[in-house]
């Protein structure tokens, strides 16, 4: 299988630079955003796109599926550097390879990393409590500013800062 821009010297001819300042362009844009894409990695041979993904922990485990729209990018890229009549050709040239290729291939990547829920101790009786927050092993966790927590075991309140939060695999039952 050949990476994504092979088959496509019309736009590997644009350089790594032209292709990354055209893929910054797309990643500010809606579907970007609704796909977590932050940036975009271009091969110095310019024949592979990979994603730069902002997941959030929360949503996302080890094993989950990604979905990254590289043909949306493709068109994107073919849209903002070639006239209509040659980007026509191209489009349906990507089109062919989807299909032949099917929907999946460049496009769904696998969580690797772990996601841990973030817990906290009572002061007063030391009791652990579970979180709704998660991280990703490597993140920095901040947490807004809390409204007091009543400890279910000694019915003490108090108010956690994010360096009281700690991470744990898994839930209870898990």
């Amino acid at each position: 299988m050949p990476e994504i821009l092979e088959p496509f010297p019309e736009i590997r001819e644009l350089g790594a630079d032209r292709l990354r300042q055209i893929c910054d362009e797309w990643c500010r844009g809606p579907v970007a955003s609704e796909f977590g894409i932050v940036g975009i990695n271009v091969s110095p041979d310019c024949t592979k796109l990979g994603p730069i993904l902002q997941l959030s922990a929360s949503n996302y485990n080890r094993g989950d599926q990604v979905h990254f729209p590289v043909d949306r990018i493709v068109n994107y890229i073919i849209d903002q550097t070639f006239p209509e009549a040659e980007g026509a050709i191209l489009k349906a040239r990507l089109s062919d390879l989807r299909k032949k290729a099917g929907p999946f291939v460049f496009q769904r990547f696998v969580v690797s990393i772990d996601a841990f829920n973030m817990a906290t101790r009572c002061p007063s009786c030391s009791h652990g409590l579970i979180s709704q927050h998660r991280i990703f092993r490597g993140q920095q966790f901040n947490v807004d500013p809390m409204d007091p927590i009543a400890c279910p075991r000694c019915g003490s309140e108090f108010t956690p800062q994010s360096k009281d939060f700690f991470p744990v695999m898994g839930l209870p039952g898990e």
